[in-house]
């Protein structure tokens, strides 16, 4: 786990990118994973409330990444 609120390193690793990008191929490119695996992901984070539905980073998400 990378951080105290329990995340994966994979689920840091797209908060942190994700605040760069504007699409989801060219985020899967730098996080070298496939589009699937990571709209799995996106969707976990929004359901646990770390990333808005409109797909941007929320205050909980801010604070994980901290």
């Amino acid at each position: 786990m990378a951080s105290g609120e329990g995340l994966s390193t994979l689920e840091v690793q797209i908060l942190n990118a994700i605040r760069r990008t504007k699409s989801i191929d060219e985020l899967a490119k730098i996080l070298k994973v496939p589009p699937v695996t990571l709209g799995r992901e996106i969707a976990r984070l929004q359901i646990d409330g770390y990333l808005g539905p409109d797909g941007k980073i929320t205050e909980k998400g801010l604070q994980a990444v901290r």
